[in-house]
């Protein structure tokens, strides 16, 4: 059985917040994920709200953040989107790589978030972070 959720979430951080608690309800209710696998998501999102929050919105009150999810056969895939001007993810996920994690810190939360997920990307043209993640629901299969 799919579920899906939809936000739109503002740039301040109580804002925030308040989206990844509707998050958690999401993936406690509709999803019936694991504890472990709800923890691990609430990291992921938050990384990424956060993110959009700070560093692609710049906390700008009069801009929002986008998030989509969807509970479908077994996996999360999801989307978050701000409306700030992109970045290289792949250029600052392979400084980490190469360096370690850089001087500043950027890039840390994108490096866990790779490592959590199943499958990662961010979408440079529509600003906008995806990814999948498999979950066990506790719900019966119909």
């Amino acid at each position: 059985m799919a579920a899906e959720l939809k936000l739109l979430v503002g740039s301040k951080l109580p804002d925030v917040r308040k989206g990844i608690s509707e998050i958690l309800i999401f993936l406690k209710e509709d999803v019936d994920a694991p504890g472990d696998a709800v923890a691990e998501l609430r990291l992921i999102f938050s990384e990424l709200l956060f993110n959009a929050a700070t560093h692609g919105n710049h906390n700008d009150i009069h801009k929002h953040i986008w998030v989509e999810a969807r509970f479908d056969d077994g996996c999360v895939y999801a989307s978050v989107r701000d409306e700030g001007e992109g970045f290289d993810v792949r250029g600052i996920m392979e400084t980490n790589r190469r360096a370690g994690i850089n001087k500043r810190g950027n890039g840390r939360g994108l490096v866990l978030v790779a490592a959590l997920t199943d499958r990662f990307d961010y979408e440079t043209e529509s600003r906008r972070a995806v990814f999948e993640k498999r979950v066990t629901s506790k719900k019966p299969v119909m």
